[in-house]
């Protein structure tokens, strides 16, 4: 039962939308109107690169979202360099504005939801001298989950079909031989009822058989063999 129940937990994590958390976010000061550029660090690689503002958790969320090692939708841009390792990955926001200062998180994906991410913070301040903020970076402790992009699991790749379908088949087996277990002791129990119903019939007819066998010894008397020729009889 309860490998049944990590397997059925592991489908359910597999449709469902799964947290990976980071506990360091790199905060960034930048100002506004200026062109932010800063290169982050994997040691994994992925076929998925993500670009999110928040907690990636809406649709609107999602700034870029590509398997191509570049893109850009105007404002926001990622350049992934998978050749070298550590692999990069370049994130530029053109003329930021207030709006763009929060929680950004860069991600890549494998195809079997395997995830590393960096999340960092843009503060965007208003300088009115007109000099440029200075390239200050700070680490802050914090927590930002994520989910797996829409772009995988609407097309899962063909290892994640080849590791759900045993996970499918095990599954279906184990909840296939519970069901066949809990049958058979409801059967057992209904054979078990019958024969003690047919034993305490064959008891009762037993019983009966001997009360009839010693009940009248006058018609004992009346067979040939037995009778006795000095005792008078009369017709029943």
């Amino acid at each position: 039962m309860r490998t049944a129940l990590v397997l059925l937990s592991f489908l359910v994590l597999l449709g469902e939308k799964t947290g990976f958390c980071s506990t360091e976010i790199h905060v960034f000061t930048a100002t506004e109107g200026e062109y932010f550029e800063n290169k982050f660090v994997f040691y994994e690689a992925g076929t998925l690169k993500v670009l999110c503002k928040n907690d990636c958790m809406k649709k609107e969320d999602i700034l870029i979202e590509t398997r191509d090692n570049k893109a850009d939708n105007g404002k926001h841009s990622i350049v992934y360099e998978e050749h070298s390792h550590p692999h990069s990955f370049k994130v530029g926001i053109r003329n930021v504005i207030s709006s763009d200062s929060g929680l950004y998180n860069c991600e890549i994906w494998s195809e079997e939801l395997m995830m590393e991410s960096v999340v960092f913070q843009i503060e965007v301040i208003n300088d009115s001298t007109g000099a440029a903020a200075p390239s200050s970076v700070r680490v802050k402790k914090g927590k930002l989950c994520c989910t797996p992009p829409s772009l995988l699991l609407s097309h899962p790749s063909p290892l994640l079909w080849l590791l759900a379908i045993p996970v499918t088949v095990v599954t279906t087996s184990v909840l296939v031989l519970l069901i066949w277990r809990k049958k058979r002791a409801q059967n057992d129990v209904a054979l078990a009822e019958n024969s003690r119903s047919f034993r305490a019939e064959v008891e009762e007819y037993a019983n009966i058989s001997t009360v009839s066998d010693s009940a009248d010894d006058t018609y004992q008397s009346l067979c040939a063999d037995t009778m006795d020729p000095n005792q008078v009889y009369s017709s029943i």
